[in-house]
């Protein structure tokens, strides 16, 4: 109250009795450091603003390109899907009844039908009708990914060394045979997309072409399937229309020149308005910078003209996801900044230049009585800038000293506010990184994992190992002696992330364990299980299962597949392989699916190994490159003699090598069962 009585003295009036003799010099340099600090400021902020853009959109880049790359396994599961489905057809072809598949016709146009293409005039359709009829039983499996993927996929079509291909296709009438034939003909067998997978073993992605059914601009993911005896018995092929796709899986970057785009394999490129072009045709960029972005995973680069090229590969086929921006783009917002600066540099000369002349009538006595308050002040901002936030300015002289001051005491009690807000939300975040914490102790905590699990057993050794990754996940594992001679032991992985997908992969685990309580086979499990998930599944989740039932007095190992990874498995001494058993649909993804139980006989010293997607996705931190089957099996069978825990401990010790830095990004779920007979060893 004391200080609104106080008569007001502006400081101007001070400042006339300043004198100039001593402060002219310290005048004159803090306004050429001023100036030279301004300039600093703007070459400093306009670096630090191009650095974080460039960051930010690099940023953008690789989270595309993991949508993308998203987008694309989907595509290729698929693509397995068929593949599978075509494999067990040539692995079980007496289960199945003959599908009658025509040739296109005019009256299907329109219409997705199975109809049946032949190479050439050499092949006669009585001469494979019984194969062709046999895959014609893919067509139901081809409807349902039709319709998931409706507007994106347009062919689903299978290719056979016999000479023949069966399609799903709505173009019949772009393909009738032509006058005096009663076959299409189509040559595939020099065709990439059949030759590629056929010799490499691995799936496809062709480079973007132009679809021969005027349907827009389309890539193909295919991949190999096998016969009973593990020889070639043809390509499951998917065709893409990009244009879709595109629309979801890349987005336009707002601006006139600046936009996104894919590259494939051989350089070209398709932009969000569905062109297809070449990079080699953007005129600001040399053979050296195409040469970067073609062959570096992730570059960075701006052109001789001023535009940014910032690029990620995706992993699933290779290609690149790109952004094109210019950097006056990336600049904008420091124009403003440039015009404050400039304005402001004008400003300060002439308030220097101005105070000059009036400092030169201002007195050295009163300069001293005028620094003071200032002194106090910057003692106050010292001490609050320390991190005191209690501390108040204690100047109370009625002037433009003391105004600062009452808003510097404002500006600290706005700052302490915020800072305690910011407490909060630290908190906040605190417990949910505690609850998702102990989410994943719950999620473990579900999993056996005292081992020896059966001491005193000396038929078979098992051991099993979850590493949980940074989210809550849905795999899980389990086993079980149903009696003295059969062992149960199962390993499955739920299809989604956080605390739905953990309590979908309770409930699952939970109906396994209750149903091995009754008799029954594997599959008649699964199948059982798969009714009771499909009756409640209100949120659309599914779960890959591998189930298997050992007799420790024979060795015979009953098992069933839904959807889930292939198993290794180690029959007579010869190793671990990769056995490829007829694979399911997973259980909770539709009612009324049949599964099949598969049998081996296992010998003294065999075993069984079981993981999750976890284990082969895992990709390694210096590039794109997944783990991979032919990795696991190689790391399962460098000590045959191991046991169970020392073998997956030693697949887990590779992985470890393998990835490097990287973040686990899913859940690695491992189980060895190592079977030692009756007389044990």
């Amino acid at each position: 109250m004391e200080n609104n009585t106080l008569k007001r003295r502006p400081i101007r009036f001070r400042l006339r009795r300043l004198a100039l003799l001593i402060a002219l010099a310290t005048i004159a340099i803090m306004g050429v450091t001023g100036l030279v600090m301004m300039n600093r400021i703007r070459y400093v902020s306009r670096k630090a603003l191009e650095e974080r853009m460039v960051s930010d959109y690099r940023d953008i880049v690789k989270n595309r390109s993991e949508l993308t790359n998203e987008w694309l396994k989907k595509y290729t599961k698929h693509a397995f899907f068929v593949a599978d489905f075509a494999h067990n057809l040539l692995l079980h072809p007496d289960w199945y009844e003959p599908h009658p598949v025509y040739p296109p016709q005019a009256r299907n146009g329109g219409k997705y039908v199975m109809q049946r293409t032949l190479v050439d005039k050499t092949i006669t359709f009585e001469s494979i009708k019984e194969k062709v009829e046999l895959f014609g039983n893919l067509e139901y499996l081809m409807d349902m990914i039709m319709r998931s993927e409706e507007g994106s996929i347009v062919v689903i079509y299978v290719a056979t060394p016999d000479g023949f291909l069966v399609g799903y296709d709505s173009n019949s009438d772009l393909a009738v045979p032509k006058p005096g034939d009663t076959e299409d003909y189509f040559d595939f067998r020099n065709r990439p997309w059949y030759n590629v997978p056929r010799e490499s073993g691995l799936p496809y992605y062709s480079d973007v072409y132009e679809d021969a059914f005027g349907r827009g601009y389309s890539v193909t993911c295919s991949v190999p399937f096998y016969d009973a005896n593990g020889e070639f018995g043809g390509v499951a092929a998917i065709d893409i229309i990009m244009n879709e796709f595109y629309s979801e899986a890349v987005e336009q970057i707002p601006g006139e020149l600046s936009y996104s785009f894919l590259i494939d394999g051989k350089g070209s490129l398709l932009k969000p308005e569905g062109e297809v072009s070449s990079l080699y045709a953007f005129k600001d960029l040399n053979y050296g910078e195409i040469a970067k972005i073609l062959n570096q995973d992730h570059c960075t680069l701006m052109t001789d003209d001023g535009i940014y090229y910032v690029s990620d590969t995706i992993r699933e086929n290779g290609w690149k996801y790109c952004i094109r921006i210019p950097e006056a783009k990336i600049l904008e917002p420091i124009a403003d900044v440039n015009k404050a600066i400039a304005s402001f540099t004008i400003t300060f000369a002439a308030i220097v230049l101005i105070s000059i002349i009036i400092l030169f009538f201002v007195s050295k006595i009163v300069s001293d009585k005028i620094t003071k308050p200032i002194i106090a002040l910057d003692e106050d901002v010292s001490k609050i800038s320390e991190g005191d936030l209690n501390h108040e300015a204690r100047v109370m002289s009625n002037d433009e000293v003391g105004d600062l001051a009452a808003k510097f005491n404002e500006m600290t009690g706005a700052l302490k506010r915020q800072v305690e807000q910011a407490r909060g939300l630290a908190q906040k975040q605190e417990r949910y990184d505690a609850e998702m914490d102990a989410a994943r102790r719950l999620q473990e905590g579900m999993m056996p994992n005292r081992f020896p699990a059966f001491p005193g057993r000396r038929e078979f050794d098992i051991y099993a190992s979850m590493k949980a990754a940074r989210e809550v996940g849905g795999d899980f594992y389990d086993f079980v002696l149903l009696d003295d001679d059969h062992l149960a032991f199962f390993i499955g992985d739920v299809g989604g992330k956080g605390i739905p997908a953990a309590l979908f992969m309770i409930s699952t685990k939970t109906m396994l364990r209750n149903r091995l309580a009754l008799p029954g086979t594997p599959a008649e499990i699964l199948s059982d299980v798969n009714e009771e998930l499909c009756r409640n599944n209100k949120e659309g989740l599914f779960v890959t299962v591998w189930l298997g039932v050992l007799t420790l007095s024979s060795g015979r190992l009953v098992m069933a597949n839904a959807g889930h990874e292939y198993p290794e498995i180690k029959v007579g001494g010869e190793g671990y392989k990769l056995y490829r058993t007829a694979s399911w649909p997973p259980v909770g993804s539709m009612t009324g699916i049949t599964f099949e139980n598969e049998e081996v006989d296992l010998m003294p010293g065999d075993g069984v190994y079981l993981y999750t997607d976890g284990v082969t996705d895992m990709h390694s931190a210096e590039s794109a490159e997944r783990f991979g089957s032919e990795r696991l099996t190689l790391s399962l069978n460098l000590d045959g003699g191991w046991t169970s825990e020392r073998l997956i401990r030693g697949v887990s010790e590779r992985l470890e090598e393998f990835m490097g830095d990287a973040e686990i990004d899913d859940d690695i779920t491992q189980m060895c069962v190592t079977y030692f007979g009756v007389r044990g060893v």
